[in-house]
């Protein structure tokens, strides 16, 4: 990792203490070479000098090292540091709406494996079983239960999800929804729902709810 050589002296202090913290509750010697690969990735994370939200081929090149090993780490790191109180919050913000039909399929794609694990496991315990077996990180939602499906994963999250999509669909059959949303500003749908030409279920749901 060349970058480190050019870190200033707040982040070199931030990672020495957060690595020394990781050591400090342990034996010497105790940790294996894992457990010590992946403290390094957190210390990295706490001083800012990486993040577990990059596309994981742009942690890869900064890490150098493979996307495999990448994906290992952020699950790690999200197992351990997720808060359930902000789970649904965040599970709905990394998932990214692909095609949006009114009948067919909705495709969504999420390619962080943790969130993509905790969407599938969601799914199943409303009785919905996706495929996952051509691409992994595209999961498939029948569109005409598909409101239905998030109201029953997000609850109040997606109360209205269904009367909005209906509404706009009247008004206008060929809306573009994907576009209606990639297009709004961030600060409209609520901070971090939506990124730059991205519409994610945060942005739909934030959408459905405004009025």
């Amino acid at each position: 990792m060349r970058d480190l050589e050019n870190l200033d002296d707040r982040r070199r202090l931030i990672f020495a203490k957060s690595y020394l913290a990781g050591l400090s509750r342990t034996p010497l010697g105790s940790l294996s070479k894992s457990e010590l690969d992946y403290l390094a990735f957190v210390s990295l994370v706490d001083a800012g000098v990486v993040s577990v939200d990059a596309p994981a081929f742009e942690l890869a090149q900064q890490l150098e090292v493979t996307p495999a090993k990448v994906s290992t780490f952020v699950y790690q790191y999200r197992v351990r540091t997720q808060s359930p109180a902000t789970l649904l919050d965040d599970l709905a913000n990394a998932i990214v709406l692909v095609s949006l039909p009114a009948d067919g399929n909705v495709v969504l794609n999420v390619e962080d494996r943790y969130w993509r694990e905790t969407l599938i496991a969601q799914l199943k315990t409303v009785g919905v079983y996706t495929d996952t077996s051509f691409n992994r990180e595209r999961v498939t939602v029948p569109a005409d239960k598909f409101a239905h499906v998030l109201t029953k994963v997000f609850g109040e999250r997606a109360k209205g999800l269904s009367k909005k999509l209906s509404a706009e669909r009247r008004h206008n059959a060929g809306v573009d929804i994907l576009e209606l949303l990639a297009g709004l500003p961030a600060a409209t749908l609520t901070a971090g729902v939506s990124s730059v030409g991205t519409a994610t279920v945060g942005a739909l749901l934030a959408w459905a709810g405004l009025h």
